[in-house]
């Protein structure tokens, strides 16, 4: 009985061990993802319910690690303001002077990002390669 006792407080300690290294993980992930994100995007394609358009205009957004961003499209001129990250539902959400935008975060690496914004009327998928 005492052998039995002992294997169960092991597998429970085990078990509360590998939980706190799965919390650890997901924490560095995030950190992982907000510091990829810290650099100057270049758009290269985009998408529109399903559809691909022809990005014609140069349009670079870029995220700083104190939480600002500024995005610059040529004929538009300069948008600046603050973003933010949650990592539990992969939505990036930017504010600006025109309110606040959210956008699914659908892949980033050190060399792509990869967003999905939704509208009342279409998704507008757009790919930004590394600018810097």
């Amino acid at each position: 009985m005492r052998h039995i006792s002992k294997f169960i407080l092991f597998f429970f300690l085990t078990i509360i061990s590998l939980s706190g290294i799965s919390q650890d993980s997901t924490a560095i992930q995030e950190t992982q993802v907000k510091l990829m994100l810290c650099r100057n995007w270049k758009a290269v394609s985009m998408e529109a319910n399903g559809r691909k358009a022809i990005v014609t205009k140069s349009s670079v957004v870029s995220f700083s690690s104190d939480g600002k961003f500024a995005d610059t499209t040529q004929g538009l001129g300069k948008t600046v303001g603050s973003w933010t990250y949650n990592h539990s539902t992969k939505t990036l959400e930017t504010t600006d002077k025109g309110g606040k935008s959210k956008a699914k975060l659908v892949e980033v690496t050190s060399d792509t990002l990869v967003m999905e914004l939704e509208y009342p009327e279409f998704v507008t998928r757009v790919t930004y390669s590394k600018a810097d």
